[in-house]
């Protein structure tokens, strides 16, 4: 049978086909639908880029036993900063060494919260929520769009101390 470059496939850790959504959640699916379509939609290509943005977080307090798993962002109505709280995996705590980062108790995460004036985000499309719809859209807009990567790329993963955020535009 030929192959067809129209056809492809993930081979993922928990399976690939009709359980993806269920096994991966909905913001993986998400990205990879959106990474699907902006890649073979070539009215957007032009206009899709991707930048990239130091913030003024301090640095992270990461051992080399300590692994990045999410970041997440919230915005609240009416308030003029942005909380992103970073997931980490607590290698260095004798209770959680033997766990792998991605399947360990609750208790081996720690979470990291730091809040980002908005104003250092207005190029990426924040303003301050006039109302919790606002603040939720943003939300989802934010993780959605933006990705914290170290020098090698993509922070989880990695124990990084140093990161910038990178965005999508033109989308």
């Amino acid at each position: 049978m030929a192959q067809s470059p129209a056809i492809g496939s993930l081979n993922l850790y928990q399976g690939s086909h009709c359980a993806f959504n269920s096994s991966y959640g909905v913001q993986a699916v998400s990205m990879v639908y959106r990474t699907f379509v902006m890649n073979h939609s070539p009215e957007f290509l032009p206009q899709y880029k991707v930048q990239k943005k130091k913030l003024s977080l301090s640095k992270l307090d990461l051992s080399f036993k300590n692994v990045h798993m999410s970041q997440k962002w919230r915005f609240y109505p009416k308030y003029d900063k942005a909380r992103v709280t970073f997931k980490i995996f607590n290698g260095a705590n004798s209770v959680c060494r033997g766990y792998n980062p991605m399947y360990a108790r609750a208790d081996c995460y720690d979470y990291d919260q730091r809040w980002i004036p908005i104003a250092e985000l207005t190029e990426m499309g924040a303003r301050v929520p006039l109302n919790d719809a606002e603040a939720h859209m943003l939300t989802r807009e934010f993780n959605a769009k933006t990705e914290f990567v170290g020098p090698k790329g993509g922070l989880n993963g990695t124990s990084e101390k140093e990161f910038e955020l990178s965005y999508y535009t033109g989308y």
